[in-house]
């Protein structure tokens, strides 16, 4: 029953998930000791569909309101478990640091995209970290308002590692793209958020970046 369920998360129309929904994930999904890495797996697959209840939104909202620990034990593991294993995880990863065009990509799907992407910054496997801020920055390269938008729902994101390399991935789409118009909205952001109280964080690279 729970594989049924789970192999139905990509193809079910979005009407089909409700409260009942929550509740049979929360009560038999999560309740098994590899619930979470499951339902993450599935989670993925649908993860920059604008249409489905369950995308990024999702899970960036679950994720940025656990605490740093229990969400290193759950998500960041998971991460790291599942690297080079050609799943979810990595297929993600390597479409967006693939040079396949992805111009036909719209700003909603694309804002889904890097947030999911952006918790793949919490890793702890430095191979993984670099390939997913190279996958954001081909992604939002020339897409600056988008990145903006991910970067303020990112804001205040315990994790000094994702703040850290959300910037890194703001420099290299400055240093790459072309349009100063909107270079312009992303450095109005960044100096807002780190520099104007007149007190960066400690972090050298994240203020270097900045």
């Amino acid at each position: 029953m729970r594989s049924a369920f789970l192999n139905s998360f990509a193809v079910r129309d979005g009407k089909a998930f409700s409260e009942e929904t929550r509740k049979y994930i929360n009560e038999e999904i999560l309740s098994y000791t590899d619930g979470w890495p499951r339902l993450l797996d599935v989670l993925l697959l649908v993860t920059t569909n604008p249409e489905h209840p369950y995308n990024a939104n999702t899970l960036h909202a679950k994720l940025f309101l656990l605490p740093l620990p229990t969400r290193d034990s759950i998500w960041t593991t998971y991460l790291c478990n599942k690297h080079g294993d050609k799943g979810p995880v990595d297929r993600l990863m390597e479409w967006a640091v693939s040079k396949d065009d992805k111009s036909y990509i719209d700003d909603h799907s694309r804002a889904l995209c890097g947030l999911a992407l952006g918790w793949y910054l919490s890793s702890s496997n430095r191979q993984q970290r670099d390939l997913a801020t190279k996958g954001l920055v081909r992604l939002f390269t020339d897409h600056l308002p988008v990145l903006v938008k991910v970067l303020k729902q990112f804001a205040g994101v315990d994790d000094p590692y994702v703040s850290e390399r959300l910037l890194c991935v703001a420099y290299g789409c400055a240093l790459r793209g072309q349009n100063d118009a909107t270079l312009k909205t992303l450095a109005e952001y960044v100096y807002k958020s780190v520099f104007r109280n007149k007190k960066p964080p400690a972090n050298i690279l994240l203020r270097d970046y900045a």
